[in-house]
């Protein structure tokens, strides 16, 4: 947070909509997922007056793996006027396999995971 006098600079994260069973596209689990609007805004004396970088992005719960979802999607779900898929889905970095026991990165074609040896689902 900057202060400068009564007016600040902030960033804040709203959670839109929680969703149950939404399929991962870096787990391959069905884990509960958050669809978090992120921006940035100024204010004074706390209360807000205008945002920018307003960007919208889908969490996995289960691997924390973020992806980014059009500004135009993400506004009709808030609305109500739609829902996400699989194919809204952008990935905010390259897709990493991960092993959901421990965390690790793995490399695409181990079956089992080489730091705890709980075996990789496909």
């Amino acid at each position: 947070m900057f202060f400068i006098g009564i007016m600040g600079v902030d960033q804040k994260q709203k959670i839109i909509k929680e969703y149950e069973n939404f399929p991962c596209p870096n787990c391959k689990d069905d884990p509960s997922g958050r669809l978090v609007k992120v921006y940035n805004y100024l204010h004074i004396f706390f209360v807000p007056l205008f945002k920018w970088k307003v960007k919208y992005v889908m969490v996995c719960q289960a691997c924390r793996h973020g992806f980014e979802v059009s500004k135009e999607k993400a506004e009709s779900v808030e609305r109500g006027e739609s829902d996400l898929t699989y194919w809204d889905l952008k990935p905010l970095q390259p897709l990493q396999k991960k092993c959901m026991a421990c965390g690790a990165n793995l490399n695409p074609d181990h079956n089992f995971c080489p730091i705890c040896g709980q075996e990789i689902r496909k």
